[in-house]
Formats: C-alpha cells, sequence, structure tokens
C-alpha cells in the first residue's frame, strides 16, 4: 500500500505537470482554432480555449503514472471519461 509520502509526492507531480503544460495547451488551441469565439451570450471578452481540461487530465495522469498500482485499478474510468468526452 502507499504511504502518505506517496499520495503528497503524486499531487505535486500533477500539480507540476498540469502548470508547466497549460501554456503549451493554450498555444495548441490557438494554433489549431480550438477556441471559444465571444459573441453576446458569453461572459468572457476575447477568445477563450476549449480543450484546457486537457492539461488537467495530462497532469492528473502523470500523478497515477507515479502510482503505478492505481493506475492499474482506475484506467477503464479514465477511459471511460475521456471516451464520453469526446463523443459529445
Amino acid at each position: 500500500m502507499y504511504t502518505l509520502l506517496d499520495y503528497i509526492v503524486a499531487f505535486f507531480i500533477s500539480l507540476t505537470m498540469a502548470i508547466v503544460i497549460t501554456p503549451s495547451v493554450i498555444k495548441f488551441a490557438h494554433k489549431y482554432n480550438f477556441i471559444d469565439i465571444p459573441n453576446n451570450r458569453k461572459v468572457h471578452n476575447g477568445s477563450m480555449p476549449r480543450i484546457g481540461g486537457l492539461s488537467i487530465v495530462i497532469g492528473a495522469a502523470s500523478g497515477l503514472l507515479y502510482l503505478n498500482q492505481l493506475i492499474i485499478q482506475i484506467w477503464p474510468v479514465i477511459v471511460g471519461v475521456e471516451l464520453s468526452y469526446w463523443s459529445v
């Protein structure tokens, strides 16, 4: 089983990866036009990336990869979430 230190390390790996990869995801969204253009129904003023959750998923997956055994038990949930997200 994992100790509290393992979970803390996994959390900081996830946090660091999400923070580090977010600017790249924003650039990718603007380059390939995955952005939301504001109109009269939107509350934001500028264009917003629509794939911001991708950096969160990558960060969470990196933390789970650190906890090697946990990823084996939870991978069906991750795949199901990703499939339901991309099928919409």
